[in-house]
C-alpha cells in the first residue's frame, strides 16, 4: 500500500510541474541564464537550439556574478575525464545538473562544442542527420536531470573526406566525430 501511495503522490508531484532537475524554460518562457566563460561560440549554439526547442531566449553572460540569483546553465573550463592521450582528453566533457545550476565542464573548445551537442543530442532528444536534415522537438517546459560523462574512445572518428566539405565538418561535430582539436571551427 505505501508503494501504491508514493507513486501516485510522485505523478501528481510531476503533473503539477513540480517534477525534479534543472528547470531549462517554463511555459516558453526562459527560466535560467547562460554563462560562456571564455566559451562564447558553444554558448550561442546553445542558446540557438534552446531557443528552437522551447520558444525562449536565453540571457548570456560572461561570469555567473552577472546572472543574480537566477539558474545558470554554465560552461566551464575543467579537467572531464581523465586519459593518458591528451587528445582524448581534451574532447571529452562531463554533463551534472542540480536544482539551480547545469554544469558543461570540458578542458578545450572542441570538447565542450561536443558537450554542447552532446547535452542536444542526448538529453534533449535533437537529431542530427544529415548536414541538412536535423530534427528539433518542442518543448515549451524543459527539465533536465543530467550525470553524464562522455570520452571518446579514439582520437580520430569519421571519414576522412568529409573534412575538406565545410558543410559535412558541421555535421561531424554535430556528431561528436572529428578527432584531434586542430580545426579553428571551435
Amino acid at each position: 500500500m505505501n508503494r501504491l501511495m508514493v507513486s501516485v503522490l510522485a505523478a501528481g508531484c510531476a503533473l503539477a510541474g513540480f517534477a525534479e532537475g534543472f528547470v531549462v524554460a517554463r511555459d516558453g518562457s526562459a527560466a535560467c541564464a547562460v554563462v560562456a566563460g571564455e566559451f562564447a561560440k558553444p554558448a550561442a549554439e546553445l542558446t540557438n537550439y534552446l531557443h528552437r526547442i522551447t520558444g525562449a531566449t536565453f540571457d548570456v553572460v560572461r561570469r555567473t556574478e552577472e546572472a543574480g540569483e537566477r539558474p545558470v546553465i554554465v560552461l566551464e573550463k575543467g579537467e572531464a575525464a581523465r586519459d593518458k592521450d591528451k587528445f582524448v582528453a581534451w574532447q571529452s566533457y562531463a554533463l551534472k545538473s542540480s536544482a539551480k545550476r547545469l554544469r558543461l565542464v570540458s578542458p578545450h573548445p572542441r570538447g565542450m562544442l561536443y558537450a554542447v551537442y552532446g547535452l542536444l543530442r542526448d538529453h534533449c532528444g535533437v537529431g542530427f542527420y544529415s548536414p541538412t536534415f536535423e530534427v528539433v522537438p518542442k518543448n515549451a517546459n524543459l527539465v533536465l536531470d543530467v550525470d553524464d560523462v562522455q570520452k571518446p574512445a579514439f582520437r580520430w572518428r569519421g571519414y576522412g573526406w568529409w573534412d575538406f566539405r565545410p558543410h559535412w565538418r558541421l555535421f561531424i561535430f554535430k556528431n561528436r566525430g572529428g578527432g584531434l582539436p586542430t580545426e579553428t571551427l571551435t
